[in-house]
């Protein structure tokens, strides 16, 4: 090496530091935040399935509302209360006298409960506070009853506030997802603050929802 020959008497050039190797680049790998997914993300009827098991009590009520549909409201014996919701389909005459494109945009009794239950399903499995419902017959479905203030019962400027909530926005948001041409003020409630959706047969519909001013 330079060191012994220059112990050596040998003449030498300048002992040179030895020069290190640069050190390679690692690349760092993303941090990847795993998501933990509940087994069960399929929302529970339980509730609603065991105030129907409990058996009715007393006369349903007739509620007002519904264009389509024959709503009355069901005491049960558990204590709770439910709405019984039976669609019609559309009557032979009125069918004939609406064209092939008109008849897109309706849909069956059958069609209208299917959109009832999965439309409840995706708002509370986002956190909503839809009522649960549980299909009765092909036409029939019970849902908890919702206690609350109908949104058509408060003043343009009563409700536009609760519009612009978390809960507004994120009900404004599923109605675009589902394709929810129904969400008058007569289809949403507000209850200790928060907004209360019901109503969801008029989902899955080719009909535009842009004009509806909740879902705006």
């Amino acid at each position: 090496t330079r060191e012994n020959m220059a112990l050596l008497g040998q003449k030498v050039g300048p002992i040179e530091p030895k020069k290190q190797a640069p050190a390679k680049r690692v690349q760092k790998k993303p941090t990847v935040t795993p998501i933990t997914v509940k087994s069960s993300i399929v929302p529970s009827t339980a509730d609603m399935q065991r105030s129907l098991d409990s058996g009715t009590k007393g006369r349903p009520k007739k509620l007002a509302g519904g264009a389509i549909a024959i709503t009355t409201k069901v005491d049960f014996k558990d204590g709770t209360s439910g709405v019984r919701k039976e669609l019609e389909d559309l009557p032979d005459d009125v069918l004939e006298s609406i064209t092939k494109d008109e008849l897109k945009y309706f849909t069956t009794a059958k069609e209208g409960q299917d959109n009832e239950e999965l439309g409840s399903m995706i708002a509370r499995a986002i956190g909503l506070d839809a009522p649960q419902v549980v299909r009765v017959s092909e036409r029939v479905t019970m849902q908890q009853f919702s206690e609350g203030t109908v949104a058509a019962a408060l003043t343009e400027a009563g409700r536009s506030p609760f519009t612009k909530t978390d809960d507004g926005l994120m009900m404004g948001l599923v109605d675009q997802i589902i394709g929810n041409v129904d969400r008058n003020e007569g289809n949403w409630l507000v209850r200790d603050g928060k907004i209360v959706p019901i109503d969801f047969s008029g989902a899955w519909n080719p009909v535009p929802v842009f004009d509806q001013p909740v879902t705006m």
